[in-house]
C-alpha cells in the first residue's frame, strides 16, 4: 500500500456521478466543448502535487465509519483534503467529444477517479471516470502478471515456478533477519525481536 501506483483510466466528459465512475447516479449532464489542446493544458496541470478531497464512496474512516457507509446512508460529511502527487499523466487516446483515456503514475493514496473529476471541474464540463485498470504497483507489473484461470492451467502441468516470485524476491525491500532455531517459539508467537 505504501508503494506508487500506476493506472489506465477513462475520462467521460460532461457528466458527473455520485460515485465520481461509471456506477454512482447521474448528478449533472453538460454539452462538452473542448478541444484536444485544452485537455493537454489541464491534464498536465496536475501533475505535481495537489491538494485533493477524498471521494465519499470510499473506504476512508471518519469517527470509525467508513465514508462508503455514511454515502449509502445518503450522508455526506466534510472530508479534509490530502497532498497527493500525479508523477505523471499522459493522455494516450482520443474519443471526442465525450472520452479521453489517461496514463496515471501516482503516490499512494491517490484516487484517480477523483483526479478525473477534477479534470472536468478544471474543463467546465464535468467528468466521471469510465474504467480503471491499475497497470503497476511498486515493482509489480501487469505485464508480467498472468491470470488466475492461467494460473491454473499452469498447476496442471507442474508449470508455475515460471511465473510465481520467490517470496525473498517480493520483500526484497524489507531487511533480513536471521534468527536462532532456540528462538523460532518466540518469533511465531509474535514476540518483538532485539537486533
Amino acid at each position: 500500500t505504501n508503494k506508487s501506483k500506476r493506472y489506465t483510466a477513462t475520462v467521460y466528459l460532461g457528466v458527473t456521478t455520485t460515485t465520481e465512475d461509471a456506477t454512482g447516479d447521474i448528478i449533472e449532464t453538460k454539452d462538452v466543448n473542448v478541444t484536444e489542446e485544452e485537455i493537454t493544458k489541464v491534464v498536465t496541470s496536475f501533475i505535481g502535487e495537489y491538494m485533493q478531497v477524498p471521494p465519499m464512496y470510499s473506504a476512508l474512516k471518519i469517527n470509525g465509519k467508513k465514508l462508503y457507509e455514511l454515502a449509502r446512508q445518503g450522508l455526506e460529511v466534510e472530508r479534509k483534503a490530502r497532498k497527493v502527487t500525479i508523477y505523471d499523466c499522459t493522455i494516450t487516446n482520443y474519443k471526442l467529444p465525450h472520452e479521453f483515456t489517461i496514463d496515471v503514475k501516482c503516490s499512494k493514496g491517490t484516487y484517480i477517479r477523483t483526479l478525473c473529476t477534477d479534470i472536468g471541474v478544471a474543463l467546465g464540463c464535468g467528468a466521471h471516470m469510465k474504467d480503471l485498470v491499475r497497470t503497476q504497483v511498486g515493482d509489480f507489473d501487469i505485464s508480467n502478471s498472468i491470470t488466475l484461470s492461467q494460473l491454473e492451467e499452469l498447476k496442471k502441468d507442474n508449470n508455475t515456478n515460471s511465473y510465481l516470485l520467490p517470496i525473498e524476491q517480493i520483500f526484497s525491500d524489507l531487511p533480513q533477519i536471521h534468527v536462532k532455531e532456540s528462538a523460532n517459539k518466540y518469533l511465531y508467537n509474535g514476540n518483538q525481536l532485539k537486533e
